[in-house]
């Protein structure tokens, strides 16, 4: 059975009501007319998440991933109970969760504030969740002193929130939630307000928690690269809505549509929605910025308009065109980053349509020393590319 499921859940938030606000009825107005723009609108109110039906098991560590608004945090939160499921089933251990209290719920959430105790030291804020559990102290420093060294908090347990950083606040914050082991961890962008370099550390030491202490974690963020570092399952959100879900590995080399396609990779996916099939003695040929070159893919669609997505990675760059031209294109470099084992390029072909192409090479290619306003070539490995059906935007093999 599985731990956690959402089933057709819905989640339709009123709309404000300027009348109940009579000291900031202009204020008022203005949301509810913000709240009038919004892209998915009922008779009552605007739909925050819709047809959303996701399967967790035991042990999984869920991420949702998506843009600001795309209702991530309203799925954690009708799962933790703070907010209540409009239409659908929500269930837990196979028990469905409504009229259910939070906290009856045996579910852990830790949100991008740290709301620690200022007057608790670090090992009694991770104490305080079992306090009332007339545990003996013996048991209970035990329980402490094994989820301080789990977090690394043991030089500071003794040290009270305002004389910490910010990552070791959030790993106090982590610790209280999860020292009563509980069934679903959930996570509301814990490390948004810490440095980079921070973050990367405290992803690594999330993945050391989940391995060790084997529970289901749910993990919200709008940051791909923590999210593909993080997820056993990875699940993209769009408009209150899945887009797809997998592995991270397997939905950046299969996605299912474009909006997978372009979520997940950095730089991002490049679309030709100009592209052609064709079809010759030798198989497949695809016609793209005024160019034809050969598919190597089984395709069954029949000849005609496609959408095309290569990754910055699938290009080859090359500072002279060689004998095989007539297989390459001509660019212009429009803009060069340094990114350490790569170098990405934004580039405009000479010939033809303007557009702006995004490649991705090493840094020890012989083209990688070009730079802004000069010139090269480029071939892309159509073997590679992903082709999307022009009306659904459906990956076609």
């Amino acid at each position: 059975m599985p731990q956690l499921e959402l089933r057709n859940i819905v989640k339709i938030y009123p709309f404000i009501n300027p009348k109940k606000y009579f000291f900031n009825r202009k204020k008022a107005e203005k949301v509810l007319e913000e709240q009038r723009r919004m892209p998915y609108l009922s008779n009552e109110g605007v739909i925050a998440v819709q047809q959303y039906s996701l399967t967790v098991e035991e042990g999984e560590f869920v991420v949702l991933y998506g843009p600001s608004g795309c209702g991530k945090s309203t799925v954690l939160r009708m799962i933790a109970g703070l907010t209540d499921v409009t239409d659908g089933e929500l269930l837990i251990d196979g028990e469905d969760m409504e009229g259910v209290l939070p906290e009856e719920r045996d579910v852990a959430m830790v949100f991008q504030e740290y709301s620690l105790y200022p007057h608790f030291t670090v090992a009694q804020n991770i104490a305080f969740p079992l306090r009332n559990l007339h545990l003996p102290r013996e048991e209970l420093d035990r329980k402490v002193e094994l989820m301080l060294r789990l977090l690394e908090l043991t030089g500071v347990k003794d040290e009270k929130p305002a004389t910490l950083s910010g990552g070791e606040m959030q790993r106090t914050a982590i610790g209280r939630a999860l020292i009563r082991r509980p069934k679903i961890f959930l996570m509301d962008e814990p490390f948004s307000n810490l440095d980079t370099p921070l973050r990367r550390k405290l992803r690594v030491l999330m993945k050391k928690i989940h391995q060790e202490i084997g529970t289901t974690f749910i993990y919200v963020t709008h940051d791909m690269y923590e999210a593909m570092s993080l997820a056993t399952k990875l699940v993209l959100m769009k408009d209150g809505m899945i887009v797809q879900e997998g592995s991270p590995g397997d939905i950046y080399s299969h996605p299912e549509n474009i909006t997978s396609g372009t979520m997940i990779g950095a730089p991002a996916m490049n679309i030709f929605r100009d592209a052609v099939l064709l079809r010759d003695e030798d198989g497949c040929v695809l016609r793209v910025l005024g160019k034809e070159f050969p598919c190597r893919k089984k395709i069954e669609k029949k000849c005609g308009p496609v959408i095309l997505g290569l990754r910055p990675v699938h290009f080859e760059m090359f500072r002279e065109p060689g004998a095989d031209s007539g297989e390459m294109i001509l660019c212009t470099v429009l803009r060069r980053e340094d990114a350490g084992t790569e170098v990405h390029f934004v580039l405009e072909p000479v010939e033809g349509e303007s557009c702006e192409i995004r490649t991705a090479i090493r840094s020890e290619d012989p083209a990688a020393g070009v730079h802004e306003g000069q010139e090269v070539w480029i071939r892309p490995r159509t073997e590679e590319a992903f082709l999307f059906d022009t009306e659904t935007e459906m990956r076609l093999q």
